[in-house]
């Protein structure tokens, strides 16, 4: 079975965290503007993108301090 890509985002209300892994290694580290600052589609295009570099399924771990928050990314349905 091929490594994991795991992408952790970790979003504040001043800056996001992003972490992809490949397996245990880590491939990309990055700090980006927070999410009400960003483009409404750049967090799906992001991890689009990141899938189609290694040509498999991203595991995306979102932990954020609000519901607000996480909502500003459009990655979830307000469920969860």
């Amino acid at each position: 079975m091929p490594p994991r890509i795991t992408v952790r985002i970790l979003p504040s209300s001043t800056t996001t965290r992003v972490l992809v892994t490949y397996g245990n290694d880590e491939v990309l580290k990055g700090r980006l503007p927070a999410p009400s600052q960003m483009h409404r589609m750049a967090a799906k295009t992001m991890l689009e993108a990141i899938a189609l570099v290694y040509q498999t399924r991203v595991r995306v771990v979102l932990s954020a301090d609000s519901e607000a928050i996480s909502l500003g990314f459009g990655l979830t349905d307000g469920f969860g």
